[in-house]
């Protein structure tokens, strides 16, 4: 049975993952993956080994930030953060 996981963007305290089963359709939650301020658009690599994530933070600039994705947990570390120099980025695009 495979599993894959899944990031959902907030304007909360960080990024969240969930594994998935599409044999069952289940979600099982595994918290807060990433740390980032106000996360919402989110885009990966296409080999699903980093994640990108805009930050819409309330006060001062924006950011973008790149972490890699442990395939084995899902958990998110943090490999750099860059300012968008502009308040509330929105999305992300790869090339």
């Amino acid at each position: 049975m495979s599993t894959y996981f899944l990031y959902v963007g907030t304007y909360g305290e960080g990024i969240y993952g969930y594994r998935f089963s599409p044999d069952t359709g289940k979600l099982d939650p595994l918290g807060v993956v990433g740390k980032i301020a106000a996360p919402s658009f989110l885009a990966s690599d296409r080999d699903y080994r980093h994640l990108y994530a805009v930050s819409e933070a309330a006060h001062g600039n924006g950011a973008v930030a790149g972490f890699s994705i442990n395939r084995e947990t899902g958990a998110l570390t943090e490999i750099n953060s860059l300012s968008s120099d502009g308040t509330s980025p929105c999305h992300l695009a790869l090339d």
